[in-house]
């Protein structure tokens, strides 16, 4: 098990703690932030969702994603149930 995927490491604290390394823009951060919570609780993330939480329009919220996938900081994996948000990438 890696140090990020142990049950006591908040994600979100690390990230915030860790932007300049990271070179978020503000957007990308309010959208792993929230993919994170969102995560943790067991929430099903859907773009609409998405856009509802954060207030970016739906162009916004596609090219925000589209930077995460690209720096490689998001996966995004479909399966017959649910799409899912993975930000592990921020943790390599």
């Amino acid at each position: 098990m890696k140090w990020y995927e142990q049950n006591f490491v908040n994600h979100r604290d690390w990230v915030l703690d860790h932007l300049d390394l990271l070179a978020l823009e503000p957007k990308e951060t309010v959208t792993v932030l929230l993919i994170d919570f969102l995560n943790e609780h067991h929430y099903e993330i859907s773009m609409d969702l998405l856009e509802k939480k954060t207030g970016f329009s739906e162009a916004e919220l596609n090219e925000v994603l589209s930077v995460l996938i690209a720096k490689k900081y998001l996966t995004i994996k479909a399966s017959a149930k649910e799409i899912y948000f993975n930000i592990n990438g921020l943790f390599e």
